[in-house]
């Protein structure tokens, strides 16, 4: 079993897309995505979220 380290977060915490993609083609690809989700979430609801979650697969 993997020994879990107090000191870091069960789940990674990033402030920034480019801390997720790097630099390049995937990180322009992601913040127009987040940009047109962003733009979605504010019509709907009328403000921009506090919090982005993301899950894979």
């Amino acid at each position: 079993m993997a020994q879990k380290h107090e000191d870091e977060p069960a789940v990674p915490i990033y402030s920034t897309l480019d801390e997720v993609y790097g630099d390049g083609s995937q990180l322009e690809e992601a913040q127009l995505r987040f940009n047109v989700l962003n733009d979605k979430f504010k019509d709907v609801f009328g403000c921009v979220p506090d919090v982005y979650a993301r899950a894979p697969g």
